[in-house]
């Protein structure tokens, strides 16, 4: 002990030079943990991913994932905090040390570039694996949305569901989300099998010609923000339904006017927005519950994930029929 003492009065420099050498340890401690933490977030997103359909899986596994990217995190600021101060001093002992001084210096420059290349070939590349995975695995894609799945239903939690997503107007909308005119036409322009689409085009004559909602049933409504392109979903409820008279036509179950969120939509169980197109709502659609499914398929524009997320605000935990097994109900 007297020795290190000795050591700190008789040595220039040597407080600066003691608090550089333990940040930078700092710095090389917090980079080993981060590239820890970084390969188990890479090993957690390389497994599995529950469906959306599948709620409180999904929201457990964002839940991990939320929590093993702060630890990643967390580590990282650590080590860029203590590598920052450690290259001040570095810097200021430079400025100030004498020649036979620069050998203690060398050590503390050696000791930043290990940290700089160890997070390189560490944390650095396990990061950009776990971003490329995320950007790249169409699985994970998912994840953006699970914030704005509604929770499963229950007794206790019905009343109060009703209130929150069964709201008057559009400007009470669940969620939305933006697609390009681009994307929506690469989307539009994927080929579809002649015996799918001749069920899918069965489906919605059936369901929009053949088939009326009740007053107060819960229905899904979809449509463009024509102002931003975006577009926008929302659960409500059929306000007021009136028939349609069609000059020389017969009539039919699904000639129907039917009010929800304030507008008019015209059809059945399958509904046309059949207002006049303002910047709020260029285009929309209506659909039952029973029938989501049947619009869903049609708005080819919507990627799987889109298609997914709004199915679960009106069905939540019920799993949206895929093209291989899809029929109407």
């Amino acid at each position: 002990m007297n020795g290190f003492l000795y050591y700190l009065e008789v040595t220039p420099l040597a407080y600066p030079y003691l608090i550089g050498v333990g940040a930078a340890l700092v710095t090389a401690l917090s980079v080993l943990e981060h590239t820890r933490r970084c390969k188990r977030l890479v090993k957690f997103l390389s497994g599995p991913v529950p469906k959306l359909n599948e709620i409180s899986a999904i929201r457990n596994f964002e839940g991990r994932h939320a929590e093993l990217t702060d630890h990643a995190d967390n580590a990282a600021c650590l080590a860029i905090f203590s590598g920052f101060v450690a290259i001040l001093l570095t810097c200021y002992i430079w400025r100030v040390a004498e020649t036979n001084q620069l050998r203690p210096l060398i050590f503390l420059g050696a000791l930043q570039l290990f940290n700089l290349f160890q997070y390189i070939c560490g944390g650095g590349r396990y990061a950009s694996q776990a971003r490329d995975m995320l950007e790249e695995r169409p699985d994970l894609g998912c994840l953006k949305y699970v914030e704005k799945l509604p929770p499963l239903p229950s007794k206790a939690s019905e009343k109060a569901e009703v209130e929150k997503l069964f709201q008057g107007s559009l400007d009470d909308y669940v969620t939305a989300f933006a697609i390009t005119p681009a994307m929506a036409q690469s989307r539009c322009n994927a080929p579809l099998e002649q015996a799918y689409r001749q069920t899918l085009s069965d489906a919605q004559w059936k369901a929009s010609q053949e088939e009326r909602p009740q007053v107060n049933e819960k229905v899904l409504l979809v449509w463009r923000d024509s102002a931003k392109n975006r577009i926008k979903v929302l659960v409500t409820t059929v306000k007021k339904i009136e028939d349609v008279a069609i000059p020389g036509a017969i009539p039919r179950s699904g000639n129907a006017l039917i009010t929800a969120a304030g507008e008019k939509f015209c059809g059945g169980r399958l509904a046309y927005y059949c207002g006049k197109p303002t910047q709020k709502i260029e285009r929309g659609w209506l659909a039952t519950a029973d029938r989501a499914h049947i619009l869903l398929a049609s708005l080819q524009w919507l990627d799987d994930d889109q298609r997914e997320l709004c199915y679960q605000l009106i069905n939540p935990g019920t799993p949206l029929p895929r093209a291989e097994d899809w029929r109407p109900i």
